[in-house]
């Protein structure tokens, strides 16, 4: 349906025809439409590629791929962003779990502490203190970063499991 400059219209009269226009279009194409069958595809590429990639972008765009390779009709952006994130709870929460069990009492009791108020008039957690990134490089800073981590690696003794 074109309008009066020639170009298509947009908006379709009857949502039947617009229907069929589609169908047609995915027919002509050789493209499946999205359905159960891309949901599924879609999640099992992410799946597989949330063990080795954690960033949201790389996870749609691995779904985009390999939709586009069994040739099947992408879905709107938010549905894949939805996907993403909630592939990527269920990869992390796995991995929490599977770390956590490998903790010992003593390392679990040495991350709480982590986030415990020390006494006074030390106001901020250990963690916070971890998390200090340094200032501007000169040596008086370095002297300052090192001096950092010598009173860090008395206060933590985290080891981390193999």
């Amino acid at each position: 349906m074109r309008d009066r400059r020639g170009r298509i219209a947009k908006n379709y009269a009857e949502l039947r025809t617009l229907y069929r226009h589609h169908q047609a279009i995915l027919k002509h194409l050789g493209v499946s439409p999205w359905g159960d069958k891309g949901l599924t595809i879609a999640t099992e590429a992410r799946s597989t590629a949330a063990d080795v990639m954690d960033n949201p972008a790389d996870l749609i765009n691995v779904a985009i791929e390999e939709l586009v390779r069994l040739r099947f009709e992408l879905p709107a952006f938010s549905t894949l962003d939805r996907l993403s994130r909630r592939v990527r709870t269920l990869i992390n929460s796995r991995l929490f779990a599977a770390l956590s069990e490998r903790l010992s009492n003593a390392e679990r009791e040495q991350l709480d502490a982590l986030l415990e108020i020390g006494s006074h008039p030390q106001t901020k957690t250990l963690f916070f203190a971890l998390k200090q990134l340094p200032k501007r490089s000169s040596l008086a800073h370095f002297q300052d970063l090192l001096d950092h981590f010598v009173t860090l690696s008395n206060r933590v003794t985290v080891r981390i499991p193999s």
